[in-house]
């Protein structure tokens, strides 16, 4: 069993709260891992990201916009799933 850990709740924009985790997820805890993080700039690539995460296991991909944070009781919609 391993823990993928991509992203944390806080207001802040994501490049804040991703360098955040960088410090926090253990590095020498063989089950806790960063989720791989990826910038893409087409479609075309978000494909072969998700067809690796798919290889990998993973259910699909998060495609991430935008700069802003969570708010507290809201649905965020700068994150969308991609699955196929």
């Amino acid at each position: 069993l391993k823990l993928y850990v991509f992203d944390q709740v806080s207001d802040a924009p994501f490049e804040e709260r991703f360098q955040e985790l960088r410090d926090l997820v253990p590095r020498k805890h063989e089950a806790t891992r960063l989720a791989p993080t990826i910038r893409v700039s087409n479609q075309q690539e978000m494909s072969v990201v998700e067809r690796d995460a798919l290889e990998n296991s993973f259910e699909g991909a998060i495609l991430r916009h935008g700069r802003r944070g969570y708010q507290n009781g809201k649905r965020v919609t700068d994150v969308l799933k991609i699955k196929t």
